[in-house]
This record gives C-alpha cells, structure tokens and sequence, in this order.
C-alpha cells in the first residue's frame, strides 16, 4: 500500500486462471497435435505442462483513490488534461536457452544453426530503463483532442555455445499499431495491438518463432482522470505497464514476470488483464 501526499492509492489484486470452453479446449488440444507432428514440441515438454495448457490467466486489478480534499472540506477538482501510458517487454536474464528444436535451426542460415543462446536485458523492473525488447509509449491530450504513439525497439542477440556473439539484429515495429475509436476531450478510446518478431529463422520455410504479442483497448476520462484497460498478453517474455497524469511520474499498472518462453506459442495460455480506478 503506497500514500501519496496529493492522493491515497491502493492498489487491489487478484490473479487467478479460468479453464477453456469446450470449444476452445478442443482448438487448443488439435493445435497441441499439430506441433507434436510437426517436431516444433517435443512430448516431454507437453507432458510437464500437462493440464496447464488448458487454462488462461487473469488479473483483475482495481486502483483505490481516496480524492484530495480541501480545508473546506469540498473535494477538489481532479480532472487531467493529458494521460501517458508505458509498456515495456523484457528479458530479465542475461543470456536465455534458445528455445527452437535443433533440427528446425538447420532449416536457417549458417549462423542461425550455431546459436545457443538469445540475448536478454539483465535488468528487473523498472519504468525507465535502456534495455528491453521493445517498448511504447501513448500519450493522449484531452485538450488538442489527440494520441500518439511511439514505438522503440532493441536489437537482438544470438550467442553459439562458448557465449561468442554471431548476430545482432533488430526486428520491425509494423506489427505494432493503434487504432483510435474515440477522441474528444472529454472521452479518449483506442485499441493496441502489438505483434513483433524475433529476427532470427526469419528465411526458413519450414519455422517461423513466434513474436511477442499482446493487445489492449484503453478508455480514458478526462474527469477525474478515471480509466479502463482491458487485454491480454503472451506468458513470455516479461511484461510491464505504466500510467501517468499531467506530466506527473509513472505509476504501476502491473508487472508480469516471465512464464516460460514456450508460453510464446499461440496455443499456450495467455494473460488476461482487467484494469480500472
């Protein structure tokens, strides 16, 4: 629980998983089959995540304000005129195992065939920090009635088994977008949706690695600064997500750390989140 001297802030949390419908069960189940057939899984690893791979995961999370109050005892007003928001992947390791079946890295080029191990960002949590995978940043403006978006990425690293460094390479933001469905300024509404790849077996025909996806739609309201996000994300890499008022310093929405990197796979559970004050 954290006070401010302006506002006192509690955050509520509660993470908890919800099995698949039928129907989704049985999608998930075929997908399942196909990366077993296909050597993209191996059985073992299908085997330890068991009846895991038949749920999602989902945070509700509910900030608590208590609204600062004048010496009159009148509630002041707490309307914003601009709203920021961060979210920030990462790889909380130095170096990780690269997760591709070998006989998939020989479909690449020579040097893909080589790497051992995928550079991280070394680092924990942090609201501003150099290294990460990728990162974006919304800002909206209730007065000029605008958002904006911009987006950063870091380059890739690929290490052979003696940890030397084969590759660097940075993957394109076209799979990052925004799509504005209401701006005025009173309301701001708009849908992310975030979708980027790893460089790496990007010519094979047989392998594509899955990227790091993750979407939300974001409601803002220029009065009392309230707001309602609602999306979902991949269990990998690690996932962090911030907020700001009028230029004021970030605040946590959440911070996720990594599950597992199979957990990039589309048939693996995701992260549903619920977030409102």
């Amino acid at each position: 629980m954290n006070w401010t001297e302006e506002k006192r802030k509690l955050s509520i949390r509660f993470l908890g998983k919800i099995p698949l419908d039928k129907e989704e069960k049985e999608k998930r189940k075929e997908k399942i089959q196909h990366l077993l057939k296909s050597g993209e899984a191996n059985a073992s690893e299908m085997v330890s995540k068991g009846e895991e791979l038949l749920y999602n995961y989902v945070s509700i999370i509910k900030i608590v304000e208590k609204e600062k109050v004048s010496p009159l005892g009148i509630a002041s007003n707490n309307d914003v005129d601009n709203v920021k928001l961060r979210y920030t992947t990462c790889i909380g390791d130095e170096i990780v195992r690269n997760p591709v079946p070998n006989w998939l890295r020989l479909t690449g080029d020579k040097w893909e065939r080589d790497v051992e191990y995928f550079g991280g960002d070394n680092r924990d949590f942090a609201v501003s920090h150099s290294r990460f995978r990728t990162q974006i940043n919304i800002e909206s403006d209730f007065t000029d009635e605008d958002t904006t978006l911009s987006k950063k990425m870091n380059s890739s690293t690929f290490y052979d088994s003696n940890n030397k460094l084969l590759k660097t390479k940075k993957a394109g933001s076209s799979g990052i977008s925004l799509d504005e469905k209401i701006v005025n300024m009173d309301n701001i509404k708009f849908d992310i949706e975030h979708s980027v790849g790893i460089p790496y077996l990007e010519g094979s025909l047989k392998f594509t690695p899955p990227g790091i996806d993750y979407a939300f739609t974001a409601s803002l309201f220029r009065e009392d600064g309230d707001y309602k996000i609602k999306g979902w994300h991949d269990g990998a890499p690690s996932h962090e997500f911030y907020i700001s008022f009028d230029d004021g310093p970030y605040e946590e929405l959440f911070q996720h750390d990594l599950y597992d990197f199979f957990y990039l796979f589309e048939l693996t559970p995701k992260h549903y989140f619920n977030i409102s004050n």
